[in-house]
């Protein structure tokens, strides 16, 4: 609990001085910046526990996949967003993600298992069948 504490100490105060100093020059695109940073901020100390305590993580094994599907997808906005409103480029974008996402093999049979039973449909019992 102490480390936690002071992970998010560093987050909360890298986030005030950070928001104080910038966003008074950039208005709101420097609050969402230091969102991010802030979340970035947070990440290294837990990262290390992680580290310390259980095991490396295996980041180019985990990332590739989502990093290749999210380049294909920024590609084929780009690509789409010169010949049409970008807001209906943005669905194609979403599915050329998920199809690259497929494709790569992103997904474990066990992901795909749990996905299937949170998008079943909930069975109800009646009274009778009790």
């Amino acid at each position: 609990q102490r480390f936690l504490t002071l992970a998010f100490a560093m987050g909360v105060a890298f986030n005030i001085i950070a928001n104080a100093i910038f966003i008074p020059i950039y208005s709101y695109q420097a609050a969402a910046v230091i969102t991010v940073l802030s979340e970035i901020v947070l990440l290294v100390p837990f990262y290390y526990s992680v580290r310390m305590n259980l095991a490396p993580i295996p980041w180019l094994a985990i990332l590739w996949r989502p990093a290749a599907a999210a380049a294909l997808m920024g590609g084929s906005f780009w690509w789409l967003a010169r010949l049409m409103p970008s807001l209906a480029a943005l669905p194609v974008a979403a599915v050329v993600y998920v199809l690259a996402l497929v494709a790569l093999g992103t997904f474990t049979k066990e992901d795909i298992d749990l996905a299937r039973k949170l998008v079943r449909r909930p069975t109800y019992v009646t009274s009778e069948e009790i």
